[in-house]
């Protein structure tokens, strides 16, 4: 069983947002992965969350049957389908006040099963506080998303960092009127602004965002 906090999930949402995520999302190890064909999103979870912590308040009264969860996650990856895990995000609590008393209820445990002999082993079940689904894996293959991350880590790309507020709303504006924005980032400068420019056959739009400042 691994403990998979809301924004482990919500990839799936994004990817999705046009059209169905492409097989699901899929689960390796402590990372999430989502894509649709234009979209790829990857969330690694770093914190260790404490898996005691969930069976001492976790529901276990909602359980179909006795679950007997397989541990080994990072050599069985394995994808579920998009709405299941958009049910589970939507049973999440969004109430601020219940998160900050029991900050585990913003969990999602997943795990694979082994259900009983009458039924296929190929399960898996999302557990939060407010029910259990058990679903199928998906049995489509996932795209092999590992050569389209390229390696931002070398110097060959210029790291800035940018108010995702103020993003969202740019270009919350500008697809009002535009169906194509073109991003222009220096390529060795991480002080100089983004640009972000609009255009089409009756006007031209151009947004200068400044940088935020690095941290000491």
């Amino acid at each position: 069983m691994r403990l998979y906090p809301r924004r482990s999930l919500e990839g799936v949402a994004l990817a999705s947002k046009d059209k169905s995520a492409i097989s699901g999302l899929r689960f390796d190890g402590n990372q999430t992965i989502a894509t649709n064909g234009h979209v790829l999103i990857t969330t690694t979870n770093k914190a260790q969350i404490n898996n005691k912590e969930w069976t001492d308040f976790a529901p276990h009264k909602n359980e179909p049957f006795d679950v007997k969860w397989w541990d080994d996650f990072a050599d069985n990856p394995f994808t579920i389908p998009t709405e299941t895990v958009k049910q589970s995000l939507k049973s999440l609590p969004r109430s601020k006040k219940e998160l900050e008393t029991i900050p585990i209820s913003g969990c999602v445990a997943v795990g694979k099963i082994q259900m009983p002999e009458h039924l296929p082993h190929n399960h898996v079940t999302l557990q939060s506080f407010n029910g259990v689904q058990t679903v199928k894996e998906e049995e489509s293959k996932f795209p092999n998303t590992e050569h389209v991350i390229p390696d931002y880590s070398n110097g060959d790309f210029a790291r800035i960092s940018v108010n995702p507020k103020l993003v969202k709303d740019i270009v919350t504006i500008l697809a009002k009127d535009y169906d194509k924005i073109t991003l222009h980032i220096h390529k060795t400068k991480n002080s100089e602004p983004v640009v972000i420019t609009a255009s089409d056959n009756e006007f031209d739009s151009e947004v200068i965002l400044m940088p935020m400042r690095p941290e000491k």
